[in-house]
């Protein structure tokens, strides 16, 4: 009871909000009942006027009109004595101006001096009435806030909590002494709109945050139908326009992104435009929409032809967010998250790696080091250290982070997988390519029932084939390669990008393989390998994320068919096209030592 309403929406602690505690001990104090809570009626126990003022200016529903600090409080209750004697000197004051107006009044005077008095006591009398009003109103709006929060307290204690009641015991020997909150969550779903059916606002605020939980596990699919139900419900509450309904659409858009659907973007984007038109028809936008729209703009710019466009709508979102007081705090990290995956996708992994950093410390600081709000700006920071090239600090921080993730959202999540694939990533980049393909190809057999897995799936798949290609495992690269082809060419999409990549794979085994060989090199390898590279769809692969740079080692590739081939001069063109990729330091040091040993023999041989 203690608790400011603005915190039940998701507002960091504030001296505002322990004003609000004061005002309700206060209270308490003054009424002598430590149990009482400011429920509507509460007036009625407060015979002094001023009291009750101050109780209603200490725990306003709006902390923005509450007494800001604790001493502004105490100094109001020091001066009660002299504030009560300037209460009755006013009131004896108005008194004898109301009795003034009457006789004037009575006397029908019609000096000009007696009209301006009147139009002055006029003016005071609609001044009193606008705030009498205001007042009015912000009673209202309290007790209606009241009213949804005893609401959500019930059904959270009713239908929620009391499911995953540690001290139940199961009703079958084998079965649970408990649900998880997750299942407990999963069966209160369907109780939310036949408890709340004569109030859709309260549904659509369980269903948003039912979402924002299930977005936090990764349960993309899910999340998604809940912001879907919840923006229905605040369309049913407040109108077509009503911006709670536009934010939830937005989560919904951002939640279709991450799970790496098929046609995800596209939809993303149709929802995108409805929600555009929808915002150009408001007179005004809180703050929060304010935010969602540059997140979901930067997340749209990011999949177009100017992805770095996205910085700035994201910094100067971020900019107008910390502007505002009592800010979400989740959707300030969550404008900054984007910003940091933003810079990973334009390959300034130290940048990436600061915001990562700045925003795990806030939200440690603010939710402790187990909230699972740390798990995606945690998994962000392990592939920027991994692109940094610092690959023993991004080993040590994957395999701790896998580890945490297992135990925390389990074996099929994605950040689990991710984490997985990045510890993977990292003994590749270390060296350790045994174990790398052991557990790339560890990964692939796990994620064979999981359907929200296919992407990393069928990532692991092929990078274990390429790794394969590197070491000389040709046989089994090529058959892994195909078998990524196969897989990935049984997506809806007409080109997806292990297609392509895969291709290249091949192409390359073919490659390494006559390279190995002590024989002339075989031209039906050869044009193999040069139709392989023709059927592939570049631009599809550059635009995937993490592979921006993946024609620099087509490059490569190609300048070792050019040399096999005896065409020295296509060979040196498209080795220093290659240069500047080799010289990054997160690519494949196997990729370095092919464009070094092209330039060996072109230099051996100049003419």
């Amino acid at each position: 009871m203690y608790r400011a309403p603005e915190q039940y929406a998701g507002a960091a602690p504030s001296i505002p909000g322990d004003v609000y505690a004061l005002g309700v001990i206060l209270y308490q104090v003054v009424c002598g009942d430590l149990l009482a809570s400011l429920s509507p009626g509460w007036e009625i126990k407060i015979a002094d006027p001023l009291l009750r003022q101050d109780i209603a200016d200490a725990a306003n529903v709006d902390p923005k009109l509450r007494i800001q600090t604790a001493a502004e409080l105490a100094q109001r209750l020091r001066t009660i004595d002299s504030r009560r004697i300037e209460a009755q000197r006013q009131s004896e004051a108005l008194a004898l101006a109301q009795l003034a107006q009457k006789t004037l009044a009575d006397a029908r005077l019609r000096r000009p001096w007696i009209a301006l008095t009147i139009a002055a006591l006029s003016i005071g009398l609609c001044a009193s009435l606008f705030f009498f009003l205001r007042a009015a109103r912000a009673r209202d709006f309290a007790q209606k806030q009241n009213a949804t929060n005893t609401a959500l307290f019930h059904f959270l204690a009713d239908d929620l909590l009391s499911q995953s009641n540690p001290f139940s015991k199961g009703a079958a020997p084998n079965q649970p002494a408990q649900l998880t909150l997750l299942q407990a969550i999963q069966q209160a779903i369907p109780q939310i709109d036949r408890r709340f059916q004569a109030q859709p606002e309260i549904a659509g605020q369980l269903h948003e945050e039912i979402g924002r939980a299930l977005i936090a596990r990764t349960e993309f699919a899910a999340a998604e139908q809940e912001f879907a139900i919840a923006a229905e419900r605040f369309r049913s509450a407040e109108g077509p326009l009503s911006q709670r309904a536009i934010v939830a659409e937005f989560r919904r858009e951002n939640a279709q992104l991450k799970s790496h659907n098929p046609s995800a973007i596209e939809r993303a984007n149709a929802g995108l435009a409805e929600q555009r038109a929808l915002i150009a028809r408001l007179p005004r936008k809180t703050p929060e929409l304010e935010a969602w729209i540059a997140n979901s703009e930067a997340a749209s710019a990011m999949t177009g032809p100017h992805p770095e466009s996205a910085l700035t709508l994201l910094n100067e979102a971020i900019r107008k967010a910390e502007g505002v007081p009592g800010v979400d705090h989740q959707l300030l990290n969550s404008l900054k998250t984007r910003l940091g995956l933003a810079y990973e996708q334009l390959n300034d992994a130290p940048n990436a790696e600061r915001v990562f950093r700045e925003v795990i410390a806030d939200v440690t600081a603010l939710e402790g080091p187990d909230s699972h709000s740390l798990f995606q700006p945690e998994m962000g920071l392990d592939q920027a250290l991994y692109y940094e090239n610092k690959l023993q600090e991004a080993k040590e921080r994957t395999g701790h982070d896998s580890q945490q993730f297992l135990k925390a959202l389990g074996p099929q999540n994605q950040l689990t997988v991710a984490a997985q694939f990045m510890h993977a990533a990292t003994e590749s980049g270390l060296g350790d390519n045994e174990g790398a393909v052991r557990d790339f190809l560890a990964l692939y057999d796990s994620e064979q029932s999981n359907p929200s897995g296919k992407f990393l799936r069928e990532n692991s798949l092929w990078t274990a084939a390429s790794i394969e290609c590197h070491i000389g495992r040709f046989d089994s690269g090529i058959d892994h390669a195909r078998q990524a082809i196969k897989e990935s060419s049984a997506e809806p999409a007409p080109e997806p990008e292990f297609v392509n990549t895969s291709k290249i794979t091949i192409a390359e085994c073919l490659i390494s393989q006559q390279e190995a060989s002590n024989k002339k090199p075989s031209e039906t390898m050869l044009n193999a390998a040069e139709t392989l590279f023709r059927s592939v769809n570049l631009t599809l692969v550059t635009q995937t994320p993490g592979l921006s740079q993946f024609e620099g080692a087509m490059d490569v590739a190609e300048a070792r068919l050019a040399l096999l081939r005896g065409d020295r001069e296509a060979a040196r063109n498209y080795a220093v096209k290659a240069a500047p990729f080799a010289r990054r330091p997160v690519t494949d040091p196997y990729e370095k030592e092919a464009l070094t040993r092209v330039e060996k023999a072109l230099a051996k041989h100049p003419s």
